[in-house]
């Protein structure tokens, strides 16, 4: 629901905004969250009771004990550190060394507790409301101030990207004002340590969705993305007129979803 009721939920809605054809024809942020949101709103009344159905007096529990989940977290931050230190001298290789023995001694605990661990839920886990009580009180919110920044930023952004489509004046695409924002950001949060920030990017995440975008750009550029719909529509246009609707929208679902 999240990725599909804007522009920027999902890469390939804004390859959709993105394409100055489609611009040209007015497909801009404005009118794909417009169109869009209509759905969303359907699917909304459709999913929430169905969900609220379907665990419905469902008690919500972790099947570990609590310190079994911290001890992983744990793992899982000493690890990520370690695989950020690039080894470039000898100093940061002792380091990243030091930091995946303590990953190792770790996990040794961990295997320890879990032979220990009889899989049973214990009374702590069952009170699920408690947990939730507890985690909010242990990851409450220490920076008021950030985030009301944060909060001032991500609405100038979220306006900006609506006048971008109802102001001719402003000559921005959608990336150079989110790049905008996150720098705007940076500078009203008074980052002096501008390498932990990159640190923690996904570049991975980002490398994958560039790729994506160049991929897709070539099979356009080879029109297989085109002879998929033609063939898409010939199949349609075959079924009887009565139930061609049905159909259509099947196909279109099914087709986008295993080209996608």
């Amino acid at each position: 629901i999240g990725g599909a009721s804007t522009a920027i939920g999902d890469p390939p809605n804004v390859i959709i905004v993105s394409k100055q054809e489609l611009k040209k024809m007015g497909v801009d942020f404005a009118a794909f969250t417009g169109h869009m949101f209509v759905g969303i709103c359907l699917v909304l009344l459709v999913s929430v009771p169905f969900l609220r159905l379907l665990y419905w007096n469902k008690k919500l529990y972790n099947k570990e004990p609590s310190e079994i989940v911290e001890l992983k977290h744990e793992i899982h931050v000493w690890r990520l550190t370690a695989q950020r230190i690039n080894p470039a001298s000898r100093e940061e290789t002792a380091v990243k060394c030091l930091l995946m023995q303590k990953v190792f001694t770790l996990e040794l605990l961990l295997r320890k507790k879990l032979k220990t661990f009889h899989r049973q839920i214990s009374q702590e886990d069952k009170n699920w409301e408690t947990n939730i009580q507890e985690l909010q009180k242990k990851h409450r919110i220490t920076d008021r101030m950030l985030l009301i920044k944060c909060l001032t930023v991500l609405g100038f952004v979220i306006l900006m990207f609506f006048l971008n489509s109802f102001v001719p004046g402003i000559h921005l695409d959608l990336g150079w004002i989110a790049m905008l924002g996150a720098i705007w950001l940076l500078v009203l949060a008074n980052i002096h340590d501008f390498e932990m920030i990159l640190s923690r990017v996904e570049w991975a995440t980002l490398l994958f969705f560039a790729a994506l975008f160049i991929l897709m750009e070539a099979l356009a550029h080879l029109h297989l993305i085109e002879y998929i719909g033609e063939q898409t529509a010939l199949l349609i246009k075959v079924v009887p007129e009565d139930q061609r609707l049905t159909v259509a929208i099947i196909l279109v679902l099914w087709v986008s979803a295993l080209a996608s």
